[in-house]
């Protein structure tokens, strides 16, 4: 299984890496630009991607749309301290599995990801 975690704070998104990394059978990297999002998920497919709303030197949420037409029903979990703006949510080409409030128990977005993963993720005994 792949990951992408997406946000311009890198403290967490390493930290995010760092734990969701003690479940076997994952791939995660991190990145915190926009363009470094659009770049890398251009070049490679992902199982699933968790990313902010809102990036430092973006002007909207828009960019999230563009993930949909690289790569259509793109799975995502959503992380951010703002709503999800109605043209995200209802768009058909992503997939959001679920969305959390900053500042969220990391716990739950793992029970999200077996929910929706499960065969593919174990946790490391």
């Amino acid at each position: 299984m792949k990951v992408l975690v997406i946000d311009n704070e890198e403290f967490l998104a390493e930290n995010l890496c760092n734990y969701i990394r003690k479940f076997g059978a994952i791939k995660i990297q991190y990145v915190t630009s926009v363009k470094e999002a659009l770049a890398v998920i251009t070049q490679q497919k992902f199982d699933l991607i968790v990313s902010d709303l809102k990036l430092s030197n973006c002007q909207n949420d828009d960019w999230l749309l563009e993930i949909g037409s690289i790569s259509p029903a793109q799975k995502l979990i959503i992380i951010s301290s703002h709503p999800i703006p109605e043209r995200i949510k209802s768009a058909k080409t992503l997939t959001i599995l679920a969305y959390f409030e900053k500042p969220f128990d990391v716990a739950q977005l793992v029970n999200v990801i077996h929910k929706h993963f499960g065969k593919e993720v174990r946790e490391d005994k």
